[in-house]
């Protein structure tokens, strides 16, 4: 939890976030999916942790879930829109070549 409080206050006072090595690094998210070759000190890592939360199954109420879907198609477009073909900026934020299939 202190790194999503950490990466909301670099959200917002407006910081740059896109290549920011993390400070506060999260424990190992044991969410049995394989994250285990992710850098967890970039944004990437962070956005896979809001999307575990968002879809727990003990968390899985219709309001989640909703929520979850809109996030979902929000932000798979922007970060294709912000970033195009630029694919040394996804990797500096910790992005796989799968990222997609993630989400």
């Amino acid at each position: 939890m202190r790194t999503l409080a950490y990466v909301r206050n670099l959200c917002a006072h407006h910081a740059r976030v896109w290549n920011r090595h993390l400070v506060i690094e999260p424990k190992y998210f044991k969410n049995g999916s394989d994250w285990g070759n992710l850098n967890t000190r970039r944004i990437f890592y962070v956005l896979l942790m809001i999307k575990y939360l968002l879809t727990e199954k003990d968390a899985g109420d219709n309001i989640t879930k909703k929520f979850f879907e809109e996030w979902r198609k929000k932000i798979i477009p922007l970060i294709k829109d912000s970033f195009p073909m630029e694919e040394i900026r996804l990797r500096d934020m910790g992005f796989p070549e799968n990222w997609e299939s993630l989400f």
